[in-house]
């Protein structure tokens, strides 16, 4: 049984809304793509548990972020792919990026 400790969540940007849930997904877990208009253009929301990854976006370019974020939260250990119990929900990607790089100036 593989079991990782997880403090945080890292990965950039970091996402509005991020709640942890208990143990991991492992292997090559199905992955189930839904659209929903609820959500902000850009926006997606990530539920990684019991064996699955369903990503929920408002559009092609949520679900393109939602993939950028799926892909930095997997870890491999043994050769084998190890996602952690998350759930993750983000605002569009673009504002976020606006509002950081208005703060640099």
């Amino acid at each position: 049984m593989i079991e990782l400790m997880i403090a945080a969540i890292s990965v950039i940007p970091q996402p509005a809304q991020v709640k942890l849930g208990v143990g991991v997904v492992t292997g090559s877990p199905a992955v189930e793509y839904n659209i929903s208009r609820d959500l902000p253009a850009e926006g997606y929301r990530l539920e990684i548990s019991d064996g699955k990854i369903v990503v929920t976006s408002s559009d092609e370019a949520g679900r393109y972020y939602a993939g950028v974020t799926l892909e930095q939260l997997k870890e491999t250990v043994g050769g084998m792919d190890v996602y952690p119990a998350v759930s993750i929900g983000e605002e569009s990607i673009s504002t976020i990026v606006a509002i950081s790089l208005a703060s640099r100036c």
